[in-house]
Order: structure tokens, then C-alpha cells, then sequence
């Protein structure tokens, strides 16, 4: 493979999927417990305010506890942060082996096509992943 192609691949592709996993992941943990710490506090205080009488209130934030709680199941932030996170952490490692040309790259004449299909190996299971998540959905 031409150097210029694989820089090319390494800039338009392997960057920007590597950035949009990041950023993807930092957002759904963001999420995950924006909406996770709040159910807790709020459930933990409804057995308090119905002992103290405050069965409105008491209402409110059962009611919010079950939206709350509701969404996070509906849309996974937790599960789709790990997974994010994981290919990550997978993306970098396998720059790390080409880099050093160690692992599987220890031996090869064409590292960089090597490399690239690693990647999009990796990115394509995530998808696959992704989809069936969506499948669950339904």
C-alpha cells in the first residue's frame, strides 16, 4: 500500500472514528449517570416522605424515579458507553501493535493493509453489535 493512502486512511478514517467513539462514549457516561444518580436519590427519599406525610411529593418523584428509569432502560447508556469505550481502547491498542510492529505485525511485509483491516474488522463488529442492540429495541 502506498504511504500516502494509508496517512490518508489514518487522517479521513481511523482519527475520526476513533474521535466520534471517544467523544460517543464521554456522552453516554455522561448520561448514564446524569440520569442514574438522581433515580437513586430520588428513590431513596420516597420511603422518607411518605413517613413524614408528604405523599404528594411522594408521588412526584415516584413518578420521576419511573421515567427516569424507564429512558435509561430504553435507550442504554450504560451499554452503549462500555461498547464505545471498549472498540476505543481497541482501535488504540492495535495502533500501539502497528507502531511498535509487534503482535500480528511482527512478520508482515504489508503492515498498513494489515492494519487497516484489523480496524474496520473491529469497527464492523461494533456496528453488528450496535445493530442487534437496536433489534432487542423492538
Amino acid at each position: 500500500m502506498k504511504t500516502q493512502h494509508f496517512d490518508d486512511y489514518l487522517k479521513n478514517r481511523f482519527k475520526k472514528q476513533l474521535t466520534r467513539y471517544e467523544h460517543d462514549a464521554k456522552l453516554n457516561k455522561r448520561l448514564f449517570y446524569s440520569f442514574n444518580i438522581p433515580i437513586i436519590i430520588l428513590a431513596a427519599s420516597v420511603p422518607v416522605l411518605v413517613s413524614l406525610k408528604f405523599n404528594i411529593l411522594a408521588i412526584i418523584f415516584s413518578l420521576l424515579v419511573a421515567i427516569g428509569t424507564g429512558i435509561t432502560a430504553l435507550c442504554n447508556f450504560k451499554e452503549q458507553w462500555q461498547q464505545n469505550r471498549l472498540l476505543a481502547e481497541a482501535m488504540k491498542r492495535e495502533k500501539v501493535y502497528y507502531d511498535t510492529k509487534t503482535q500480528q505485525y511482527d512478520h508482515v511485509k504489508d503492515t498498513e493493509e494489515l492494519f487497516i483491516e484489523a480496524v474496520e474488522h473491529k469497527m464492523s463488529e461494533h456496528q453488528q453489535s450496535w445493530r442487534e442492540m437496536m433489534k432487542k429495541r423492538k
